[in-house]
């Protein structure tokens, strides 16, 4: 056996183990594609201790060997161009272990935007729930490189599940005025994260006192549903202030709620929290979208938020329908 073998046997090994963490015996494989995309997966890799579901893939080897951690795989500049085999079969060989895999990705830049549709469409071939994590360039950067994004935000709905976008310009206006730059590149990789997190803690059983959802019902709001977008919003006393600051930093200025199709809230609280204004809010939520949106809602208890305080997240799903 030689060394590319042995690496490709103990990558895999090492990503089979993290089954025994997740419960339901779901596997979920986190995938950075390129520098942003490799950069978010070493923040993820810094808050884990099982790091055998994280992969980095890059045609930069120095990219790579800063965050040797995690499981990684160095493709060439031709599989942005026609994937070669030996590169192809190295990827479809650990995707092939997953039944979820969450694609993150920056846009605007060859290897992010190239790349990550060939693995999404490996993915899919082996049957994994697709999902692409695509953060899209500023406005103010070169029309080249948002025209690459949106070129291959295209190609990368056609071989996936939901695609979920991360406006960069959006995200700026939340940050507050005249951020430096270190700030909003640490800010968006902590969105990132959250988007992760609202995905995976949904199966994932955590406390007594948490709220999960079996896979299919993931499924059913994730699946074939195009664009996607994200929220979060956090209040010290009201549920419903939460999720109307979530729910405003998802929506672009010409999409509504009920034009969803699917809406998947996650409620951090703490575990003092009463129930009774969930159920309140999710009233409302129903009020708010129409009769045929499949609406799931899991809580998760997060012991570093105070009694009263609340956070939530949301993904809305299907626009293009």
């Amino acid at each position: 056996m030689n060394a590319k073998q042995n690496k490709e046997k103990k990558l895999m090994e090492q990503f089979k183990i993290q089954k025994e963490n997740i419960s339901r015996g779901i596997k979920i494989l986190y995938v950075g594609v390129g520098g942003v995309g490799c950069e978010a997966i070493a923040h993820i890799a810094q808050k884990v201790t099982n790091k055998g579901n994280l992969l980095a893939i890059d045609t930069d080897a120095d990219s790579l060997n800063r965050i040797d951690e995690v499981n990684n795989i160095l493709i060439n500049f031709d599989f942005l161009q026609e994937p070669d085999r030996e590169n192809y079969n190295e990827i479809k060989n650990v995707l092939n272990y997953a039944d979820i895999v969450l694609i993150l990705a920056g846009y605007g830049g060859e290897t992010g935007s190239v790349a990550s549709s060939v693995i999404a469409r490996i993915a899919k071939e082996v049957g994994a729930l697709t999902i692409p994590i695509i953060v899209k360039p500023f406005k103010f950067e070169h029309k080249q490189r948002l025209d690459l994004a949106d070129k291959y935000l295209r190609k990368i709905k056609d071989v996936s599940d939901s695609v979920i976008v991360i406006q960069n310009e959006k995200h700026l206006s939340s940050i507050g005025n005249n951020p430096l730059l270190q700030d909003v590149l640490k800010d968006m990789y902590y969105v990132m994260e959250e988007v992760v997190n609202t995905i995976t803690q949904t199966i994932i059983s955590h406390g007594d006192n948490d709220i999960c959802l079996d896979f299919a019902d993931l499924q059913t709001v994730m699946s074939y549903q195009g664009i996607a977008l994200f929220g979060s919003g956090k209040s010290e006393n009201s549920v419903s202030e939460a999720i109307e600051k979530a729910i405003e930093y998802a929506l672009l200025d010409n999409v509504s709620l009920c034009d969803a199709s699917g809406v998947l809230i996650n409620f951090y609280v703490s575990n003092l929290f009463s129930i009774e204004e969930i159920c309140d809010t999710m009233n409302i939520i129903y009020d708010n979208v129409s009769c045929n949106t499949e609406v799931i809602w899991t809580v998760t208890t997060n012991v570093l938020l105070t009694k009263g305080q609340i956070k939530t997240t949301v993904i809305l799903t299907g626009f293009e329908k």
